[in-house]
Formats: structure tokens, sequence, C-alpha cells
């Protein structure tokens, strides 16, 4: 279950963020509920362990493209761009091709759905640090520069990726 800081502020209107955050928090934790039925299938429970994590994975598998231990919350990784969550997507929905006409499915379709929301659930989580400081910020790496977006852009970026990601789910997996 979601245990961040729904009380992270970065605007100025406190009513409209703090209701954003926990509309997410809630949003979050209901996921979390459903995930809890299906992490008792044999094997899922790492896969939907991997899909949480694979932004701040592929940041430390990379460091040389990704910033390493100088950039956690790569504007990368942190976004719909994530190598890890386009293939799981082109894979996920080459499945629900194949299985279009198996009474398979019917099940396959919402479990793969699942297991993408939780990427999209990492994002949100990452909307509600502790402090808007330091590794809280989005990044852009360059080899050898570092550039950290201001807390307001960095929430806006993992509001925009999670809002994008969460479309890219529907569309590649419920409607294809």
């Amino acid at each position: 279950m979601f245990n961040g800081n729904p009380n992270s502020r970065t605007l100025k209107v406190k009513g409209l963020e703090i209701t954003l955050n926990y509309f997410f928090a809630a949003l979050i934790n209901l996921i979390d509920f459903a995930l809890l039925f299906i992490s008792w299938i044999p094997g899922l429970k790492n896969i939907l362990d991997f899909m949480y994590r694979n932004p701040d994975i592929i940041e430390k598998q990379i460091p040389f493209l990704f910033g390493g231990s100088k950039g956690h919350r790569n504007f990368i990784t942190h976004s719909v761009f994530n190598p890890v969550f386009l293939i799981y997507i082109f894979i996920s929905s080459k499945l629900c091709v194949i299985f279009s006409l198996t009474p398979l499915n019917t099940i396959l379709r919402p479990l793969l759905f699942l297991i993408g929301l939780c990427f999209v659930c990492h994002l949100l989580c990452d909307t509600m640090p502790k402090h808007w400081k330091g590794f809280a910020n989005i990044k852009v790496y360059f080899f050898t520069h570092l550039i950290s977006f201001s807390p307001i852009t960095s929430k806006a970026w993992l509001y925009i990726g999670s809002f994008l990601s969460f479309s890219l789910l529907c569309e590649m997996i419920i409607f294809v």
C-alpha cells in the first residue's frame, strides 16, 4: 500500500494540490489492493515487483546512459519513454492480438493491464516525495552534465508521464 506523503506541495494553491495528492494516493491504494490478489499467482509477484521498480533499476543497471548515482529520477526512465515499459506494451499488445479469439483473452487482458499499472503507480508515487529537493526532482543527464528540473516541472513531468502511460495501456491492451 502507498505510504508516501500526500502533503508534499509544489504549488501555492494548497487545496487543489492536496486534493489531487489524496485522490492519487487513494487510486494507488486501490490498484495495490487489486494487485494483491493477482500477486498470489506463482512467479507473478516478481514480475509485478520488477514492473514497479524498473525505472530505478534501469538507472542503476545502465549508469553511463541514465546517470546512475548522480541522477536518480531520470527524465527517460520516469516517463512513457521508459524502454522496459515500451517493450512490455509491445509484447502485451501482441499477446492480446494472438489470444483475441480464445477464452484465455478474458483473463489475459485485465491481467496484463494490471501488471502495466504497476509502472503508472510508480510514477504517481514519485509525485509525492517527502521533500522536493535533490533526488526528488527529475533530471536530464548528458554523459558529464546534469540538469535538474524544478519541483513544479518535475511534478508536471510525472503527471503527464503517468497519464500518457495509462492511456497507452488502455489503447494497446484494452482496445486492441
